[in-house]
């Protein structure tokens, strides 16, 4: 259990900063910060993954947080995808890769917290 956590930490540790790397990125690349599908995977999608994960290692009531993951989690592998058909997304599109593969671990450990 200890291992799975301290795994998780470092997982969330690295979505966090890939996340502020890539959105600063994709407005340099031209994506404005209006566009609705970066909005909501930034603002809303990654943030309210990694509180969720962060409520199931502090022990809190599972209910809530595993009903954000069961939303946000298609969400953000919707929008990612609408990202990458834009051309700002296809050139930081190694990031948003690593940002999905991020998501798909912490996917697949949420039940074991």
């Amino acid at each position: 259990m200890q291992n799975i956590s301290n795994e998780v930490l470092v997982k969330i540790k690295e979505l966090r900063n890939i996340a502020y790397e890539t959105d600063q990125s994709l407005e340099r690349s031209g994506l404005s910060i209006t566009d609705v599908p970066k909005a909501q995977l930034f603002d809303n999608n990654i943030k309210n993954i990694i509180g969720a994960i962060e409520s199931l290692l502090r022990n809190e009531a599972v209910e809530r947080p595993i009903l954000r993951l069961k939303k946000d989690v298609p969400d953000a592998y919707l929008n990612i995808s609408k990202i990458k058909k834009t051309n700002p997304g296809s050139l930081n599109s190694v990031n948003l890769d690593r940002i999905k593969q991020l998501i798909e671990y912490l996917e697949d450990v949420y039940d074991k917290i």
